[in-house]
């Protein structure tokens, strides 16, 4: 059974024969596979950060702007929900989440027609180099061909390289930790495998050789071992007694070291430690927590992209007409039902919003009179007055608005 326990930590041992006792020495702990960075996502810990965070990214709704406001005419919006014949927005986006957590950098050729972006193409960015002009051009080289730096869209990690033009992956970084994560991890897995769930060994107790007794250990943990043979009546090997082993699984503190490494690794993605199980939740309700890894994690990467995003896909026609891209962030601080509509309806009734804002974060349909801001005291539009039926302005933004108030004989307030 020692070599049972041995073999389950990896362990190397030389039997000999000491005053008719065999006995284990030369204990050396010999060295696991280093794991393999390129399948990061066999590693719990690693997979789940990026789940975390790509699913919460991919789930914003993004679209083009005009003045603010939602503005899906734009040929660009097609575009982005669909960026091309097999990825959906929430595709894409996830897509380069991965591929950023996993090589720093992500990377999308934009196919154009007649100048116009009409469809944006992934590429493979392990095999993607680049090249910096004596002009300060940037040229990015894949598969042989050159690319100008506006046909490629390049999103990239925070900490660049010594040239500030590509991303570091934070998979490379992390390295050491992941591969102390993946190492505990092949303890526990070999500890079960190997089905030893006892801190017992055998021993000699004289008359046996070294061979003799080493095929009577082979064929005793052949067959005891695993949880099928559990509460079987033992038949030791001729000579042999059972001992215990002062080792116990738990003193190699392996699940706290997991732990311990995961919150490291959890810490350079910036996803809160509770929402992988690795601690309690430290904020006074969801929203907070949510709103805490919004600002920190979230609202940095979407920088990232919409700059990318309307740097790459707008025209400066387009940027001098105040058309934008945005995402809503507010997707992602959803709570229950109750909670939401009070809080809309705060922001509604002091005026912050107006009804057809709020019916827009909620995804309802709009109506004319919706984007007025209405003051709860007198529900009355602020902009507006009403005269024979019809909404009027009250002031223009000119210098005369009080002789136009007068002129269109509206109803002064009495003294």
């Amino acid at each position: 059974m020692y070599r049972t326990l041995a073999s389950a930590f990896n362990v190397n041992t030389e039997v000999a024969p000491i005053n008719n006792t065999v006995r284990a020495r030369g204990i050396q702990i010999s060295n696991f596979a280093q794991f393999d960075l390129s399948q990061s996502n066999k590693l719990a810990i690693l997979y789940s950060c990026k789940k975390i965070i790509s699913e919460t990214i991919g789930k914003l709704p993004v679209y083009t702007t005009k003045d603010g406001k939602k503005y899906t005419e734009h040929y660009v919006n097609s575009v982005l929900q669909r960026p091309n014949g097999y990825q959906t927005c929430n595709i894409f986006l996830s897509k380069v989440i991965n591929d950023l957590q996993d090589n720093g950098n992500s990377y999308y050729r934009i196919y154009k027609e007649n100048g116009f972006a009409k469809s944006l193409i992934p590429l493979y960015a392990p095999e993607v180099s680049y090249d910096i002009l004596e002009n300060g051009e940037l040229i990015y080289i894949y598969k042989n061909v050159r690319y100008n730096s506006c046909d490629i869209l390049h999103f990239r990690d925070s900490v660049l390289d010594i040239n500030g033009v590509c991303g570091v992956s934070p998979v490379k970084i992390l390295s050491k930790l992941i591969n102390i994560n993946y190492q505990s991890l092949n303890v526990i897995d070999n500890y079960y495998r190997n089905g030893l769930h006892t801190n017992k060994y055998l021993q000699s107790q004289g008359g046996v050789d070294v061979k003799g007794f080493n095929q009577g250990l082979h064929q005793f943990k052949e067959e005891y071992k695993g949880s099928a043979n559990a509460g079987e009546l033992l038949n030791l090997p001729f000579g042999t007694e059972i001992k215990e082993l002062k080792l116990e699984f738990a003193d190699a503190d392996l699940l706290d070291s997991m732990k311990e490494t995961g919150k490291q690794i959890a810490a350079a993605f910036g996803v809160p430690t509770f929402l992988l199980n690795l601690d309690e939740m430290k904020y006074k309700s969801i929203e907070e927590a949510l709103t805490s890894f919004k600002s920190v994690t979230i609202e940095p990467i979407i920088k990232m992209i919409k700059t990318e995003l309307r740097s790459k896909l707008l025209s400066s026609k387009d940027i001098k007409n105040n058309i934008s891209i945005d995402f809503n962030l507010n997707a992602m601080l959803a709570s229950d039902s109750i909670t939401r509509a009070n809080y809309l309806k705060t922001l509604k009734d002091s005026a912050i919003i107006t009804p057809n804002q709020a019916a827009f974060i909620e995804g309802f349909d709009t109506y004319e009179a919706g984007s007025y801001h209405y003051s709860q005291s007198q529900n009355q539009p602020l902009e507006l007055i009403c005269k024979n039926g019809e909404f009027k302005p009250v002031t223009t933004g000119k210098t005369n608005d009080t002789n136009e108030f007068n002129n269109n004989n509206y109803d002064k307030p009495s003294d």
